[in-house]
């Protein structure tokens, strides 16, 4: 698919129905659409991959940080989550105890990449390193999980 708002262009799809795609291939007779339901077990992931698209492009349409606190509010009282309600747009880092005799103080570095992000860790010049990266989530590591290949030339 092209940019929303723009024709669909002729190709393989996983989109869902929605009136603005109805309405772009309204505008493409030509083009014959196949369709297929989204098995049960994968609609959850599929829908909250729609929900999450839309509501991402409505914050970064938004210019101010009240508003966008207020637009995740309203969604999350809507789907019955007030436990869930922000209060502010700041991220807990780090939970150490204190350095104590006894207690060595908790090694807090980061790595380079966020926790929260799938990365593609090539040790290309400039990227961060395989190595410097799992040294540095190790120490706060409840399982680790791998796939490493190394292709030499």
């Amino acid at each position: 698919m092209t940019s929303r708002g723009q024709g669909i262009i002729e190709g393989l799809y996983e989109s869902l129905v929605t009136r603005e795609l109805l309405a772009r291939l309204a505008g493409r007779a030509d083009l014959e659409p196949s369709w297929g339901e989204v098995d049960d077990a994968d609609q959850p992931e599929v829908l909250a991959r729609h929900v999450r698209d839309v509501v991402r492009r409505a914050l970064a349409s938004s210019k101010r940080a009240d508003a966008r606190l207020e637009l995740v509010n309203r969604v999350l009282e809507v789907v019955d989550s007030d436990d869930e309600t922000v209060v502010r747009a700041s991220q807990l880092l780090s939970a150490a105890l204190p350095a104590a005799p006894g207690h060595p103080a908790y090694d807090t570095r980061r790595p380079a990449t966020p926790l929260s992000d799938v990365s593609l860790l090539t040790n290309a010049s400039g990227e961060p390193g395989v190595g410097a990266e799992i040294r540095a989530e190790l120490p706060s590591a409840a399982s680790v999980d791998a796939i490493i290949a190394f292709v030499k030339w």
